[in-house]
């Protein structure tokens, strides 16, 4: 169960998910959720080796005070710390919190940190952002020194030049892909990477750029691969603004060869019978069904509701409580084997789901039923 958690909130953190509503509906059935309006991400870096760095990382989770939601990453770097903070309001995010976090670590394990903060987003698709944000901030640590807090604006506003971003040739390719012109929006991304070139722009600088001209052109190719790395979160592993360019060189040149068709829509029958198929297993998602039939999630929800007249995942939790109830009433299994084989990792999900739907739980249901002498264990 914790590695479908881990891969659906990476996949927040990459900013794959358009909206909240379209995370909540799909971790709806893992006790992961977005209650509030805005994103902001910070990472952690201790200076010395950490032995079991998942276990303080939950740790320091349980130490962030409401109203905020945090979830935390420790894969990306063996000495940072990843966090995603769900916040009501922008306000909720400030300096004292981190500074407790700071003080925290360093009276009860003996931690210095280094933090880098990104800017706070009300859109899921810019969490990515804000993690580069926070990967640049942790980069001026050179300047700042160890056991600080820096912000990216702090890093945005260092410079001591005037810092350039190619305006004009963003408004070029958005009028491009607004045409749908085939021909001019290859010659519009190569101009933006030509103005990267000429301007000898700093890191921070070219990791926005290149971030911004991925979330421009994939809006515009929902649904389709466009060439360019799986995650955007790639680039904050990048080194040199050089790099970052080479990179979208490589990818400009793929672009350009790549015709991009959209793809047939598939009839409700045979999203049905994947539904009826896979919708009990565990580590079901609506996100990646829609993935399967080359659709984005917003639009393949819309699709199924206007179709079936009703929400893919109610579709789905009716068909694992359908078969949870033929289970509970016909067989001698315990519910333990019965939560898994109607998609639930553990009991304690399952009779929560199954008391929401059915207002019994499995146990009493069996009862009722008159099938009361098995292991409910």
């Amino acid at each position: 169960m914790n590695a479908v958690k881990d891969q659906r909130l990476y996949r927040l953190l990459s900013g794959s998910y358009v909206s909240r509503e379209d995370f909540n509906l799909d971790c709806s059935e893992l006790d992961l959720s977005l209650p509030y309006e805005y994103y902001s991400v910070a990472i952690i870096m201790l200076h010395v080796p950490i032995p079991d760095l998942n276990a303080l990382a939950e740790e320091l989770v349980g130490a962030f005070p409401p109203p905020s939601v945090c979830y935390s990453f420790c894969n990306f770097h063996p000495d940072q710390i990843v966090f995603l903070s769900n916040i009501e309001k922008p306000s909720d995010q400030t300096d004292s919190l981190f500074l407790k976090l700071q003080d925290y670590l360093l009276k009860n394990h003996g931690l210095m940190a280094t933090m880098g903060i990104g800017s706070v987003s009300n859109a899921t698709d810019l969490i990515p952002q804000s993690y580069m944000e926070a990967a640049s901030a942790l980069d001026y640590r050179f300047v700042k020194g160890n056991g600080t807090i820096i912000r990216f604006q702090e890093v945005s506003g260092s410079t001591q030049t005037p810092v350039c971003y190619p305006h004009q040739e963003f408004e070029a390719l958005y009028n491009a892909l607004l045409s749908r012109s085939e021909q001019n929006i290859p010659l519009a991304i190569d101009n933006i990477i030509l103005f990267m070139q000429k301007k000898q722009i700093p890191l921070y600088l070219a990791r926005s750029i290149c971030f911004d001209l991925i979330h421009m052109v994939n809006n515009h190719y929902q649904g389709t691969r466009t060439g360019f790395p799986e995650s955007p979160l790639a680039l904050s592993g990048m080194e040199t603004a050089q790099e970052i360019i080479r990179m979208l060189q490589d990818w400009s040149r793929e672009f350009s060869a790549h015709s991009f068709q959209a793809a047939e829509k598939a009839g409700i029958e045979e999203i049905l019978a994947y539904l009826d198929q896979n919708c009990l297993r565990c580590d079901f998602s609506a996100y990646e069904t829609a993935e399967y039939f080359h659709m984005t999630l917003p639009a393949f929800s819309k699709y199924f509701k206007d179709s079936t007249g009703q929400n893919v995942m109610d579709y789905s939790i009716n068909m694992r409580i359908q078969k949870a109830k033929k289970l509970l009433s016909s067989t001698n299994l315990p519910l333990k084997d019965i939560s898994e084989q109607v998609g639930y990792y553990n009991v304690s999900s399952f009779t929560r789901r199954f008391k929401l739907n059915q207002g019994v739980t499995p146990s009493e249901y069996r009862k009722i039923t008159g099938n009361s002498t098995v292991s409910c264990h």
